[in-house]
């Protein structure tokens, strides 16, 4: 099998082979291993809509009386609703009727088919085909089965941001909007996107964005009421806002961020020198990927590619900025991907070298990780493997749109819009 224009990674008769090692690993580390495990992130959104259907939502954003509610449900099991906004309590308000391991396992059946919808998506959204979408999509490895496997909702946030994307490109602003609203309110992911959408010209859809968002923001606070958003304010501000994950520094390699591998040579209890010197180092990361990102768009402004090429710097980039990355959020990297490999002006050998950094990114740190742990070691290499993959898609993301002529045709017509 050929991905798009002539890249030939998988043979025509292997490409049934391929997808049925890469289906049966993900039924086997998402589903097998997660079908009877509560103890998992899906607590969260679970005890979350519990909560606040019994009036208690103020309470989610108490991590004691959380805690609490979530032994109460599954004796021994923790969980964290901290860093979630109230929306997030429509997730599962449908299953709470069910025990939370019954709720956990229908929520896995509709996943795997909001992943074949996301397949679908991904084949109408490109010129690929969906034996093709589906490869690409499931070399996530280890990202895609946490997922399954810790009940979370990333597939679901994946989808409907794709398919806010091919509206974005159709030029439907309402539709756009309603999509990455709709995320928005969860995950905030495509409220970054404002930039994208300022610098080509979409001011509408900036507005009816925000617009969707406040919707929803306003359904949940006229159901749940007041009390509710002072907590989560107060626990935005305590912990986005500072920097926290948790209440807490980003502190453990768990975390996977320029933050955590900065805390790593600073002493936060002792001088200030420490202190000083982990800002200023990570300041400087931080400011060196940012200006990666202008000087590569620099080459796009006031040109109509400016749209396809924003999203594939843009994406990886909100990604390492994260104060606590985890390995679903990483499933977003598929959309630069599917907009790299569709394109017909990347060159193959440039589509070939970020297909492979997307399954790097997929396996590589998990495996590391392991053999970590086997040797006791504490290298920064394998610790932070992760890390490391994720700016390795971003630098071959930025040398891709450096490289890639700008006079050649999107893949899709509609792209190529002027506003």
């Amino acid at each position: 099998m050929t991905l798009h224009n002539g890249i030939s990674i998988f043979n025509k008769k292997q490409w049934l082979l391929w997808l049925f090692m890469l289906f049966a690993f993900l039924f086997y580390f998402g589903f097998y291993k997660g079908w009877n495990k509560a103890d998992t992130d899906f607590t969260n959104y679970y005890i979350g809509s519990v909560a606040a259907a019994q009036g208690n939502g103020p309470l989610l954003y108490n991590v004691e009386a959380f805690n609490k509610m979530v032994d109460q449900a599954a004796a021994g099991a923790s969980g964290l609703f901290l860093m979630y906004p109230p929306p997030t309590v429509f997730l599962q308000r449908a299953f709470i009727g069910l025990s939370m391991v019954q709720a956990k396992q229908v929520w896995m059946l509709i996943n795997a088919g909001l992943l074949l919808l996301l397949i679908f998506q991904g084949r109408v959204h490109s010129k690929l085909s969906a034996q093709q979408v589906a490869i690409l999509l499931l070399l996530s490895g280890f990202n895609m089965a946490n997922d399954f496997y810790l009940g979370q909702v990333y597939v679901l946030m994946l989808l409907l941001t794709v398919i806010g994307f091919k509206y974005y490109y159709a030029a439907d602003d309402n539709l756009a909007a309603i999509f990455w609203g709709m995320v928005a309110a969860i995950k905030y992911l495509p409220l970054l996107f404002i930039p994208m959408l300022f610098f080509t010209g979409r001011f509408k859809l900036i507005l009816k964005l925000l617009l969707v968002v406040f919707i929803i923001h306003l359904a949940c606070f006229n159901i749940y009421g007041a009390d509710f958003y002072v907590a989560y304010f107060k626990a935005f501000s305590d912990n986005l806002l500072a920097g926290k994950v948790a209440n807490q520094l980003p502190l453990s390699p768990q975390y996977q961020s320029f933050a955590s591998l900065f805390y790593q040579f600073s002493d936060f209890n002792s001088a200030s020198k420490d202190q000083g010197l982990f800002f200023l180092g990570r300041g400087l990361v931080i400011a060196l990927l940012i200006l990666g990102l202008i000087y590569t768009l620099a080459r796009y402004a006031k040109t109509s590619r400016l749209s396809w090429a924003f999203p594939i710097a843009l994406i990886p980039l909100a990604l390492l900025l994260e104060a606590g990355s985890a390995s679903y959020h990483l499933l977003f990297c598929f959309i630069p991907l599917l907009l790299v490999v569709a394109d017909d002006a990347v060159i193959s050998r440039n589509k070939v070298m970020l297909t492979v950094a997307y399954a790097a990114l997929g396996f590589l740190p998990t495996v590391l990780f392991k053999f970590a742990q086997q040797l006791d070691s504490t290298l920064l290499l394998f610790t932070y493997s992760r890390l490391w993959c994720l700016v390795l898609f971003y630098i071959i993301s930025l040398w891709i749109l450096y490289k890639t002529p700008i006079a050649k045709t999107y893949y899709n017509d509609l792209a190529v819009l002027e506003h």
